[in-house]
């Protein structure tokens, strides 16, 4: 079964590079597809030019769930050469998710 696909703000990370969920996009999202967000689940996470895997967990310090990407497996959605340097800026910032 293929991962849900949930839109997110790269730029709405909190200070752990973990994205919020908080973003109208991904609250439309959540409205529209009925995907119900709990700890462990596994989506595809795309924002505009990049598109990334990710996992939910939810932030107790700022009481909302949050999808920890792997950065690893961020990727440009185009083969455009600056879609790729900001990729890797972020990709930077992450870590691998634990299997």
């Amino acid at each position: 079964m293929a991962q849900p696909t949930l839109y997110v703000d790269f730029h709405n990370a909190d200070p752990q590079a973990r994205l919020r969920r908080n973003c109208l996009g991904t609250v439309r999202d959540l409205a529209d597809t009925q995907i119900a967000l709990s700890a462990g689940l596994r989506l595809t996470v795309p924002d505009g030019e990049l598109i990334a895997d990710g996992e939910v967990h939810f932030a107790e310090e700022e009481r909302l769930s949050v999808v920890l990407i792997d950065g690893d497996r961020l990727r440009p959605r185009d083969d455009d050469p600056a879609v790729g340097a900001d990729a890797a800026t972020l990709r930077s910032r992450t870590r691998p998710i634990a299997p």
